[in-house]
């Protein structure tokens, strides 16, 4: 009779112990997936980084901390009126002509005035600002911007490249890109021979080298250089 018992008491234990561990297994579960749907669900952070990448990524870096030809945004809407922020972005050359100060001193100290932007309405603008924080916020964080291949499908085979980078791996010092999208990427080296030069794909530089992502929307016929591959971008306009 002990014995029965005994086995009772073990099986109802092991029972008990199943049910908890599934309410666990069940609560974490349900954590994780609203966790995720709460993400997925920041419409305003993705529609704002699309916004972002057509209208800004080709002057303002996307990690907002570091300068392209235009300075980073971090932290933007905290140091300038947000209705100030929308006037200046929809159009920037009539504030500077106007005499504002703000929009002379940013013209003046960055090299011009930015491209405006009239067809972008307030909540284009808001969605905008409002991954701009976000990024922000995610790069003092030390969160990375996901980077992706960012070119045209129809341009991807439309590059060649240096012996030096394809076959001895040196760093990529120097891109250029033609009006007819051609690209050419180049090594420290100042002049080389034909025989040097060798066909490519995008891809397979940005494999090589992710930084190219940079040069997405690169000006044609204005080479980008820098000194090192720790370097940023630079370009001669």
């Amino acid at each position: 009779m002990k014995t029965k018992i005994a086995i009772i008491l073990l099986i109802m234990m092991l029972i008990s112990s199943i049910v908890v561990a599934f309410h666990q297994s069940d609560n974490t579960y349900t954590f994780i997936e609203k966790h995720q749907a709460e993400k997925h669900q920041d419409v305003n952070f993705t529609y704002g980084k699309a916004l972002f990448k057509a209208n800004c990524k080709g002057c303002h870096a996307e990690d907002m901390v570091h300068r392209l030809t235009a300075p980073s945004l971090g932290g933007i809407t905290k140091k300038r009126n947000k209705d100030w922020l929308y006037k200046f972005t929809k159009n920037s050359l009539r504030m500077y002509k106007e005499g504002d100060s703000l929009a002379i001193a940013v013209g003046d100290k960055y090299w011009g005035v930015m491209t405006s932007f009239p067809s972008l309405s307030n909540a284009d603008l808001d969605k905008i600002y409002y991954y701009v924080e976000k990024r922000y916020e995610m790069s003092l964080q030390g969160i990375p911007v996901p980077i992706e291949f960012e070119f045209k499908a129809s341009e991807n085979k439309n590059a060649k490249a240096c012996t030096h980078i394809l076959i001895d791996k040196e760093a990529v010092l120097n891109v250029a890109v033609s009006k007819n999208r051609n690209w050419t990427f180049g090594c420290k080296r100042t002049s080389h021979s034909i025989a040097d030069w060798k066909k490519t794909t995008l891809k397979a530089m940005f494999d090589y080298d992710k930084s190219v992502n940079e040069l997405v929307e690169i000006t044609p016929e204005y080479p980008a250089f820098r000194t090192s591959i720790n370097s940023h971008w630079d370009y001669k306009l």
